[in-house]
């Protein structure tokens, strides 16, 4: 792998030469890896099998919540979704879990979201793990959130039989009725899709 490491960063504009490497985690889809050289350390992120723009997308989406200027994300090195070059180089970002850190994580996402668009929704169609969903822009919130990624779901469960019966039943009605709890108008904000605890690290 350590050669394999060395192509990817070269690719990268990073000429120095990998003296270490070890598996890490980085959820279940990829595999991930800290790569170090004398001078710097990167997460990389390696997937042959990853769908078509998977790591354009999730480098896109790393910019983009950089650009608010509200919470830390790594910088992008290089990202590839080239045959058998499939992978997404991040800076290496470590550090120590503080009393303020989860009061911090909070303030900064809430920052995040007061950073308003003009629709609901995405130029591109993404991803939750390695199902794509589908975008588009919206006016209304309640017919982004039902048509895009709650209904979008449910066919693709119907589909490969792992939702059917009562279970069917009950999310079709709950899509229908789905206006008694989520009002029309919601301004539309930056949003941190598919965010668990595994995506925090502190500096």
């Amino acid at each position: 792998m350590k050669q394999r490491f060395q192509k990817l960063l070269q690719q990268a504009g990073v000429k120095e030469k990998v003296i270490n490497s070890k598996r890490v985690t980085g959820g279940s889809i990829n595999e991930a890896y800290l790569v170090e050289t004398k001078q710097q350390k990167f997460f990389i992120k390696y997937n042959e099998a990853a769908p078509n723009h998977f790591f354009t997308l999730e480098a896109m989406g790393l910019q983009l919540i950089q650009s608010t200027n509200t919470i830390h994300v790594p910088d992008v090195i290089s990202y590839s979704d080239e045959q058998d070059e499939r992978f997404l180089v991040l800076e290496w970002v470590s550090g120590n879990k503080t009393q303020q850190t989860d009061t911090l994580l909070g303030e900064r996402l809430a920052a995040m979201h007061q950073n308003m668009g003009e629709q609901h929704g995405f130029t591109k169609s993404t991803f939750i793990g390695t199902l794509q969903q589908p975008n588009g822009f919206y006016d209304s919130w309640l017919e982004y959130y039902r048509d895009r990624r709650l209904l979008t779901q449910l066919q693709l469960g119907v589909e490969r039989n792992v939702i059917s019966g009562k279970r069917r039943e009950k999310l079709e009605q709950l899509l229908m009725q789905l206006d008694r709890w989520i009002p029309e108008d919601i301004s539309p904000s930056y949003l941190h899709g598919d965010l668990w605890g595994g995506e925090l690290d502190c500096r």
